[in-house]
C-alpha cells in the first residue's frame, strides 16, 4: 500500500498509512509532515472502515434472511402434497378406529355365553327395521295388530334406529301397555355412511340387524330362525318355518315342486325368502351395469359361476 502512495508522489509519514483511501483525500492536502492532515486522514479512514463494515453486515443479514425465507416457504406443489398427506393420515386414523370398533364387537360376540338352542315358539323371531318417525310408529302398530289377529307364533322385535331418549321412553311405555309380548331394540342412526359421508336411509336395515344380533337383550340364541320383514307389510296368515308340504307357499313358475329339491324347513344353509319377481340379474353372464361380482365375491369364488336360474332359486 505504501508503494501505491509513493507512486502518487507522496512521501514521509503520509506514505506510511496503509490504506488506498488516503489517496482520494491527498489531493486536497498538502504533502509533508502535517500533523493535522495526518489526524484528519486517520479519522476519516476509520469512519470509512466503520461505514463499509456496517454496510457489509447489513448485506449479510439481509441476504441470509431472504435465503432462509425462500428455503422455508413451500412451493404450491409442496403445499398440496402436505395437504394430501394430512388428509391421508386422517383417513387412516378413521379406518383404524373403525377396525378397532369392529374387532371389539366381534370379541364381544365371541366372549358372550352361548345360550341354549331355542325350542318351541321362541325358535322363531320376526324382526323389521325402522327409523323413529311417526310414520313408522303406526306401521309398527299395524304389524303388531295383524300378528295378534292371525295368532302369529314366535317373537317379534322392532329395530328402531336414531331415537332420542324421550322417544325411547315413549315407545317402551306404549308397547308395554298394548303389546307386552313384543319388543323394541334401539340402535344408533346408520343413515349416513361413516366413510363417504353420503346419506342413504336404507343403511339402517343391514347395520340395524347386525346391531341387534350383537347387542340384543336377551341375546339371540344360536339356531334361532330369523324372519326379516319390512315395516309396510301386514301379516295375513301365520308365517312358519315349514317349507315342504306347506300349501301356503307360492313358488315361481320355473320352479317345479314335484321334481326340484324342497327343504323340509328353514335351517342353517337352507334359507327361504319372498319372491318379488326381481329375478337374479347379478348372476347374468353379461357383466351387470351396477354389480361387479368379481369385486364383491373375489377372484375364484363359486359365486362367479352362479347361473340366473340358480340365483333365483337360492339367493334373495
Amino acid at each position: 500500500m505504501s508503494l501505491l502512495c509513493v507512486r502518487k508522489g507522496y512521501s514521509g509519514e503520509l506514505a506510511n498509512i496503509c490504506n488506498p483511501r488516503t489517496i482520494l483525500y491527498s489531493h486536497i492536502m498538502k504533502p509533508g509532515p502535517n500533523k493535522a492532515s495526518k489526524t484528519f486522514c486517520n479519522l476519516l479512514n476509520v469512519v470509512l472502515l466503520l461505514v463499509i463494515g456496517w454496510m457489509g453486515m447489513l448485506y449479510y443479514y439481509h441476504f441470509n434472511a431472504l435465503q432462509g425465507s425462500a428455503e422455508t416457504s413451500p412451493s404450491p406443489t409442496e403445499t398440496q402434497e402436505m395437504k394430501d398427506l394430512a388428509a391421508h393420515i386422517e383417513q387412516t386414523k378413521a379406518a383404524i378406529i373403525e377396525q378397532k370398533q369392529a374387532i371389539a364387537e366381534l370379541q364381544k360376540l365371541a366372549e358372550a355365553p352361548i345360550p341354549a338352542p331355542p325350542t318351541g315358539d321362541d325358535a322363531y323371531h320376526i324382526v323389521f327395521s325402522t327409523d323413529c318417525s311417526f310414520f313408522q310408529d303406526w306401521q309398527t302398530l299395524l304389524i303388531f295388530h295383524s300378528a295378534v289377529a292371525v295368532k302369529q307364533k314366535g317373537l317379534i322385535t322392532r329395530i328402531a334406529s336414531g331415537c332420542d331418549d324421550a322417544k325411547k321412553a315413549e315407545l317402551n311405555t306404549l308397547y308395554k301397555k298394548l303389546y307386552p309380548q313384543y319388543h323394541v331394540h334401539f340402535t344408533p342412526d346408520f343413515k349416513t355412511d361413516g366413510k363417504s359421508k353420503k346419506k342413504y336411509d336404507f343403511y339402517n336395515k343391514p347395520y340395524g340387524v347386525q346391531h341387534w344380533l350383537v347387542n340384543a337383550e336377551p341375546p339371540v340364541p344360536s339356531g334361532t330362525i330369523v324372519n326379516i320383514i319390512d315395516p309396510d307389510m301386514i301379516i295375513l296368515r301365520p308365517m312358519v318355518p315349514q317349507i315342504k308340504g306347506n300349501p301356503a307357499n307360492i313358488f315361481m313358475n320355473r320352479f317345479k315342486p314335484e321334481t326340484d329339491f324342497i327343504p323340509e324347513k328353514v335351517a342353517h344353509g337352507m334359507p327361504v325368502a319372498q319372491l318379488y319377481g326381481l329375478g337374479a340379474p347379478w348372476a347374468q353372464k353379461a357383466p351387470h351395469k351396477h354389480f361387479n361380482r368379481t369385486h364383491v365375491c373375489g377372484v375364484g369364488s363359486p359365486c362367479l359361476e352362479t347361473t340366473t336360474t340358480f340365483g333365483e332359486q337360492h339367493f334373495r
